[in-house]
Protein backbone atom coordinates (compact mmCIF):
# COMPACT_ATOMS: atom_id res chain seq x y z
CA UNK A 1 0.00 0.00 0.00
CA UNK A 2 1.39 3.62 -0.83
CA UNK A 3 2.02 5.56 2.09
CA UNK A 4 1.84 9.14 2.51
CA UNK A 5 5.96 9.51 2.39
CA UNK A 6 5.78 7.41 -0.73
CA UNK A 7 2.84 9.38 -3.20
CA UNK A 8 4.33 11.53 -5.94
CA UNK A 9 0.40 13.88 -5.91
CA UNK A 10 -0.67 16.41 -4.47
CA UNK A 11 -3.47 16.23 -2.34
CA UNK A 12 -6.45 18.90 -2.19
CA UNK A 13 -9.06 18.38 0.50
CA UNK A 14 -12.40 19.34 -2.11
CA UNK A 15 -14.42 21.03 0.79
CA UNK A 16 -13.81 22.41 4.64
CA UNK A 17 -15.89 24.83 6.12
CA UNK A 18 -13.39 28.00 7.17
CA UNK A 19 -13.74 29.99 9.04
CA UNK A 20 -15.93 29.03 11.98
CA UNK A 21 -18.70 31.09 12.69
CA UNK A 22 -20.34 30.16 16.03
CA UNK A 23 -23.88 31.29 15.15
CA UNK A 24 -24.77 29.12 12.11
CA UNK A 25 -26.25 25.97 13.10
CA UNK A 26 -25.66 22.31 12.27
CA UNK A 27 -21.93 23.02 10.99
CA UNK A 28 -19.54 24.21 12.37
CA UNK A 29 -15.94 25.67 10.44
CA UNK A 30 -12.38 25.77 11.59
CA UNK A 31 -10.09 29.06 11.83
CA UNK A 32 -6.86 29.10 10.23
CA UNK A 33 -4.59 27.67 12.26
CA UNK A 34 -6.62 24.65 13.09
CA UNK A 35 -7.22 23.82 9.63
CA UNK A 36 -3.54 24.41 8.88
CA UNK A 37 -2.68 21.67 11.77
CA UNK A 38 -5.17 19.12 10.70
CA UNK A 39 -3.81 19.33 7.02
CA UNK A 40 0.03 19.30 8.08
CA UNK A 41 -1.02 15.65 10.40
CA UNK A 42 -3.11 14.17 7.80
CA UNK A 43 -0.37 15.47 5.03
CA UNK A 44 -3.07 16.93 3.11
CA UNK A 45 -1.17 19.64 0.87
CA UNK A 46 -4.52 22.15 0.39
CA UNK A 47 -8.11 22.83 0.33
CA UNK A 48 -10.74 24.16 -1.09
CA UNK A 49 -12.60 26.06 1.50
CA UNK A 50 -16.12 26.52 1.83
CA UNK A 51 -17.69 29.73 3.83
CA UNK A 52 -20.08 29.13 6.31
CA UNK A 53 -23.62 31.34 6.29
CA UNK A 54 -26.05 31.90 8.58
CA UNK A 55 -29.50 31.03 7.44
CA UNK A 56 -31.64 33.75 6.64
CA UNK A 57 -28.12 35.78 6.20
CA UNK A 58 -26.93 37.79 2.53
CA UNK A 59 -24.85 34.25 1.99
CA UNK A 60 -22.33 36.41 -0.02
CA UNK A 61 -21.34 38.63 2.71
CA UNK A 62 -19.46 35.64 4.42
CA UNK A 63 -16.93 35.46 1.37
CA UNK A 64 -14.52 37.55 3.06
CA UNK A 65 -12.98 36.58 5.98
CA UNK A 66 -12.89 32.89 4.16
CA UNK A 67 -10.94 34.96 1.14
CA UNK A 68 -8.76 36.02 3.74
CA UNK A 69 -7.50 32.83 5.09
CA UNK A 70 -7.11 31.81 0.93
CA UNK A 71 -5.23 35.31 -0.13
CA UNK A 72 -2.30 34.38 2.76
CA UNK A 73 -1.73 30.94 1.68
CA UNK A 74 -2.93 30.68 -1.74
CA UNK A 75 -0.93 27.57 -2.72
CA UNK A 76 -2.42 26.14 0.33
CA UNK A 77 -6.33 27.31 -0.13
CA UNK A 78 -8.67 28.53 -2.87
CA UNK A 79 -12.60 29.54 -1.98
CA UNK A 80 -15.50 28.11 -3.56
CA UNK A 81 -17.92 31.28 -2.49
CA UNK A 82 -21.66 31.64 -1.27
CA UNK A 83 -23.85 33.13 -3.87
CA UNK A 84 -26.79 34.79 -2.76
CA UNK A 85 -29.99 33.38 -5.63
CA UNK A 86 -32.77 35.78 -4.00
CA UNK A 87 -31.30 38.88 -5.99
CA UNK A 88 -31.68 38.31 -9.73
CA UNK A 89 -29.61 41.49 -9.72
CA UNK A 90 -26.42 39.32 -8.39
CA UNK A 91 -26.34 38.28 -11.81
CA UNK A 92 -23.90 41.16 -12.65
CA UNK A 93 -21.74 40.02 -10.09
CA UNK A 94 -21.18 36.63 -12.01
CA UNK A 95 -19.06 37.64 -15.23
CA UNK A 96 -16.38 38.75 -13.23
CA UNK A 97 -16.58 36.52 -9.83
CA UNK A 98 -12.96 34.99 -10.26
CA UNK A 99 -11.43 38.53 -10.63
CA UNK A 100 -10.85 38.47 -6.69
CA UNK A 101 -7.66 36.64 -5.81
CA UNK A 102 -8.38 32.48 -4.80
CA UNK A 103 -11.84 32.75 -5.28
CA UNK A 104 -12.72 30.49 -7.99
CA UNK A 105 -16.21 29.40 -8.29
CA UNK A 106 -19.23 29.08 -6.03
CA UNK A 107 -20.62 26.21 -4.12
CA UNK A 108 -24.43 26.48 -3.30
CA UNK A 109 -26.73 24.68 -0.90
CA UNK A 110 -30.23 23.68 -2.68
CA UNK A 111 -31.44 21.11 0.35
CA UNK A 112 -33.25 24.03 1.84
CA UNK A 113 -36.04 27.21 0.90
CA UNK A 114 -35.45 29.77 -0.66
CA UNK A 115 -32.83 27.80 -3.09
CA UNK A 116 -34.50 24.69 -2.90
CA UNK A 117 -37.91 26.21 -4.49
CA UNK A 118 -35.81 28.53 -6.54
CA UNK A 119 -34.27 25.51 -8.14
CA UNK A 120 -36.90 22.62 -9.00
CA UNK A 121 -39.06 25.31 -9.94
CA UNK A 122 -36.78 26.71 -12.86
CA UNK A 123 -36.84 31.02 -10.97
CA UNK A 124 -33.36 31.32 -11.33
CA UNK A 125 -32.50 30.21 -15.28
CA UNK A 126 -30.68 33.85 -15.31
CA UNK A 127 -28.13 32.38 -12.66
CA UNK A 128 -27.39 29.36 -14.92
CA UNK A 129 -27.18 31.47 -18.16
CA UNK A 130 -24.75 33.65 -16.76
CA UNK A 131 -22.62 30.93 -14.96
CA UNK A 132 -22.81 28.80 -18.64
CA UNK A 133 -21.71 31.92 -20.54
CA UNK A 134 -18.86 32.27 -17.43
CA UNK A 135 -17.78 29.31 -17.43
CA UNK A 136 -17.74 29.08 -13.36
CA UNK A 137 -17.81 25.96 -11.94
CA UNK A 138 -20.57 25.64 -9.06
CA UNK A 139 -20.55 23.13 -6.61
CA UNK A 140 -24.46 22.21 -5.85
CA UNK A 141 -25.73 20.57 -2.74
CA UNK A 142 -28.65 18.95 -3.41
CA UNK A 143 -30.66 15.91 -1.99
CA UNK A 144 -30.92 12.63 -3.50
CA UNK A 145 -34.25 13.05 -5.32
CA UNK A 146 -33.34 16.34 -6.67
CA UNK A 147 -30.61 14.89 -9.07
CA UNK A 148 -32.85 14.38 -12.05
CA UNK A 149 -32.76 18.12 -11.65
CA UNK A 150 -28.79 18.91 -11.86
CA UNK A 151 -29.13 16.24 -15.23
CA UNK A 152 -31.69 18.85 -16.79
CA UNK A 153 -29.20 21.89 -15.79
CA UNK A 154 -26.13 20.56 -17.21
CA UNK A 155 -28.20 19.34 -20.32
CA UNK A 156 -29.50 22.90 -20.69
CA UNK A 157 -26.16 24.93 -19.61
CA UNK A 158 -23.29 23.20 -21.33
CA UNK A 159 -20.53 25.83 -19.91
CA UNK A 160 -21.67 25.72 -16.43
CA UNK A 161 -19.28 23.35 -14.45
CA UNK A 162 -21.14 21.88 -12.08
CA UNK A 163 -19.97 19.39 -9.04
CA UNK A 164 -21.98 17.40 -7.04
CA UNK A 165 -21.80 17.15 -3.70
CA UNK A 166 -20.95 14.39 -0.97
CA UNK A 167 -21.85 11.73 -3.78
CA UNK A 168 -25.47 13.66 -4.16
CA UNK A 169 -26.54 11.91 -1.03
CA UNK A 170 -28.99 13.63 0.77
CA UNK A 171 -27.26 15.08 4.04
CA UNK A 172 -27.29 13.66 7.25
CA UNK A 173 -29.09 10.75 6.06
CA UNK A 174 -27.42 6.79 6.87
CA UNK A 175 -28.11 4.50 4.37
CA UNK A 176 -27.93 1.01 4.59
CA UNK A 177 -27.45 -0.08 0.76
CA UNK A 178 -26.21 2.86 -1.40
CA UNK A 179 -27.60 0.70 -4.59
CA UNK A 180 -30.48 2.49 -5.19
CA UNK A 181 -29.47 6.62 -4.13
CA UNK A 182 -26.66 6.02 -6.55
CA UNK A 183 -29.04 5.04 -9.66
CA UNK A 184 -29.34 9.02 -9.88
CA UNK A 185 -26.20 10.20 -9.75
CA UNK A 186 -24.43 8.10 -11.73
CA UNK A 187 -26.75 8.73 -15.08
CA UNK A 188 -25.57 12.29 -14.26
CA UNK A 189 -22.13 10.64 -16.09
CA UNK A 190 -23.40 11.19 -19.24
CA UNK A 191 -23.14 15.02 -19.25
CA UNK A 192 -19.64 16.33 -19.50
CA UNK A 193 -19.88 19.20 -17.49
CA UNK A 194 -20.97 17.52 -14.38
CA UNK A 195 -18.40 16.09 -11.60
CA UNK A 196 -18.50 14.37 -8.34
CA UNK A 197 -16.90 15.03 -4.65
CA UNK A 198 -16.83 12.43 -3.02
CA UNK A 199 -17.36 14.80 0.28
CA UNK A 200 -19.18 13.46 3.74
CA UNK A 201 -19.96 10.36 2.07
CA UNK A 202 -18.60 8.15 5.20
CA UNK A 203 -21.10 10.08 7.46
CA UNK A 204 -23.77 8.46 5.30
CA UNK A 205 -23.03 5.04 5.91
CA UNK A 206 -23.23 3.56 9.66
CA UNK A 207 -19.67 1.58 9.89
CA UNK A 208 -16.49 2.64 10.45
CA UNK A 209 -12.63 2.76 9.27
CA UNK A 210 -11.92 1.06 6.48
CA UNK A 211 -15.76 1.65 5.24
CA UNK A 212 -16.34 -1.80 3.49
CA UNK A 213 -19.58 -0.61 2.70
CA UNK A 214 -18.32 2.23 0.26
CA UNK A 215 -15.54 0.33 -1.69
CA UNK A 216 -17.83 -1.11 -3.96
CA UNK A 217 -19.89 1.90 -4.28
CA UNK A 218 -16.98 3.88 -4.87
CA UNK A 219 -15.73 1.64 -7.65
CA UNK A 220 -18.62 2.27 -9.37
CA UNK A 221 -18.58 6.03 -9.42
CA UNK A 222 -15.19 5.66 -10.30
CA UNK A 223 -16.06 3.29 -13.72
CA UNK A 224 -18.64 5.87 -14.30
CA UNK A 225 -17.52 9.18 -14.14
CA UNK A 226 -13.59 8.47 -14.51
CA UNK A 227 -11.10 9.91 -12.00
CA UNK A 228 -10.85 12.89 -13.71
CA UNK A 229 -14.31 14.19 -12.89
CA UNK A 230 -14.38 12.52 -9.04
CA UNK A 231 -12.62 14.79 -6.03
CA UNK A 232 -11.80 13.54 -2.79
CA UNK A 233 -13.14 15.45 -0.22
CA UNK A 234 -13.92 14.96 3.82
CA UNK A 235 -15.98 17.93 5.12
CA UNK A 236 -13.74 18.00 7.65
CA UNK A 237 -15.47 19.55 10.48
CA UNK A 238 -18.56 17.21 10.09
CA UNK A 239 -16.51 14.04 10.57
CA UNK A 240 -16.62 11.64 13.32
CA UNK A 241 -13.58 10.21 13.25
CA UNK A 242 -9.78 11.10 12.48
CA UNK A 243 -9.64 12.94 9.18
CA UNK A 244 -6.40 11.08 8.34
CA UNK A 245 -8.75 7.82 7.93
CA UNK A 246 -10.87 9.53 5.53
CA UNK A 247 -7.61 10.37 3.64
CA UNK A 248 -6.35 6.42 4.08
CA UNK A 249 -9.29 5.47 2.54
CA UNK A 250 -8.55 6.27 -0.71
CA UNK A 251 -5.14 6.05 -0.42
CA UNK A 252 -4.69 3.07 1.18
CA UNK A 253 -7.98 1.19 1.41
CA UNK A 254 -9.24 1.27 -2.18
CA UNK A 255 -6.79 -1.79 -3.50
CA UNK A 256 -8.97 -0.87 -6.84
CA UNK A 257 -7.79 2.63 -7.93
CA UNK A 258 -4.11 3.05 -10.00
CA UNK A 259 -1.93 5.29 -8.94
CA UNK A 260 -2.73 7.60 -12.11
CA UNK A 261 -6.12 7.56 -10.62
CA UNK A 262 -5.32 8.30 -7.12
CA UNK A 263 -3.59 11.22 -8.15
CA UNK A 264 -6.23 12.74 -10.29
CA UNK A 265 -9.32 11.94 -7.61
CA UNK A 266 -7.04 13.11 -4.74
CA UNK A 267 -6.33 16.64 -6.50
CA UNK A 268 -5.00 17.05 -9.87
CA UNK A 269 -9.07 16.07 -11.28
CA UNK A 270 -10.09 18.98 -8.73
CA UNK A 271 -7.41 21.78 -9.67
CA UNK A 272 -8.16 21.05 -13.06
CA UNK A 273 -11.73 21.45 -12.86
CA UNK A 274 -11.98 24.77 -10.91
CA UNK A 275 -8.53 26.20 -12.10
CA UNK A 276 -7.15 25.86 -8.75
CA UNK A 277 -3.73 27.38 -10.57
CA UNK A 278 -5.35 30.11 -13.00
CA UNK A 279 -7.19 33.56 -12.40
CA UNK A 280 -5.26 36.56 -9.80
CA UNK A 281 -2.64 35.99 -7.51
CA UNK A 282 -3.21 37.00 -3.98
Amino acid sequence: MATAQQRDYKIIDAQIHAPDLPHTVHVSGLDKEPLLRELDTARVDGCVIVPLAAPGDDVSTYNGPALKIAQELPDRFAVMGRFQLTNPQNERLIPSWRSSPRLLGMRISFVRDPNQSLLMEDRIDWFWRAVDRAGLPVMVLVTNEMLPKVGEIAARYPGARLVVDHFGLTPYVIYDDLDEPLKPLLRLAEHPNVAVKASAIVDSVADTFPWRSLHEPIHRVVDTFGPRRLFWGSDLTRLKCPYVEVVKLFTEELTFLTPDQKKWIMGQALMDWIGWNSGPSA
